[in-house]
């Protein structure tokens, strides 16, 4: 088990904008995917303002299971365990590289991805008041 202060490392590299992904074939316009992406969450990371810090699944933390990411209709639908649904609007998206970044915010939300075209790992980030998350993962497009 890592120790906490390790978490919180993990926490804070991550919360600066970190997300990973496969390779996400031709780009439609800019080297933006023209197909939807799927994303798995593997690992969660959690910290609060008070230092507790936890890790686990996605589950644990009642955090979508599954993302499908349509950057051409700039939305993210999530997909909880149990079916429920959310989306979110996607407010930018910054394709440089290897690495595709999309950022957005709901609610008093704010979060940011970077996925790895070539690896299809994901690295993802969330912040509310008091607490934050950081998500690892796998991606591939339809």
């Amino acid at each position: 088990m890592r120790s906490l202060r390790s978490v919180r490392t993990v926490a804070v590299c991550a919360l600066t904008g970190l997300f990973l992904l496969p390779t996400l074939g031709a780009a439609a316009e800019e080297g933006i995917p023209n197909t939807p992406i799927i994303c798995a969450a593997t690992e969660v990371a959690q910290c609060s303002e008070t230092g507790t810090c936890a890790q686990g699944s996605a589950v644990r933390f009642n955090l979508p299971v599954f993302l499908r990411i349509d950057l051409q209709d700039k939305v993210v639908e999530s997909v909880l365990e149990g079916g429920a649904r959310r989306t979110s609007k996607i407010r930018s998206v910054d394709p440089r590289s290897d690495d595709l970044v999309i950022q957005g915010a709901d609610a008093g939300t704010v979060w940011i991805a970077t996925i790895q075209r070539s690896s299809g790992r994901m690295t993802a980030s969330s912040a509310r008041q008091g607490h934050g998350f950081v998500v690892f993962g796998s991606c591939t497009t339809l």
